[in-house]
């Protein structure tokens, strides 16, 4: 097998495993936010609906 076989062998059979590593190690390293997150956010969320201006342009 020449080197051009044998680096694009490579490329196909580890660029997946590369991706399948990368996918499942993010999958792994995610968490529920907690309590204290949750309520920070929907606090910020309601700030946001309360700062949006009503102009009712776009509205019908």
């Amino acid at each position: 097998m020449d080197a051009m076989n044998f680096l694009w062998l490579m490329m196909v059979v580890l660029g997946p495993v590369l991706l399948a590593a990368v996918l499942a190690f993010a999958l792994l390293k995610r968490r529920p936010a907690g309590p204290a997150e949750r309520r920070e956010r929907d606090e910020a969320t309601r700030r946001g609906y309360d700062e949006t201006p009503t102009t009712g342009a776009g509205r019908h």
